[in-house]
């Protein structure tokens, strides 16, 4: 059986993530949806 994988607490490198096999999620994807939310909140506030 495999080893759980470490968290990447304080790694800020993810090429040492990678090499130290820790435990990783990409939410680049959540980025788009945090920028259209401030466009909608910036825009709500200018009326």
């Amino acid at each position: 059986m495999q080893g759980r994988k470490k968290l990447p607490i304080g790694i800020e490198s993810f090429e040492e993530i990678r090499r130290e096999n820790f435990y990783y999620v990409d939410k680049s994807s959540l980025i788009r949806e945090l920028l259209d939310s401030l466009v909608i909140s910036a825009e709500n506030a200018a009326k």
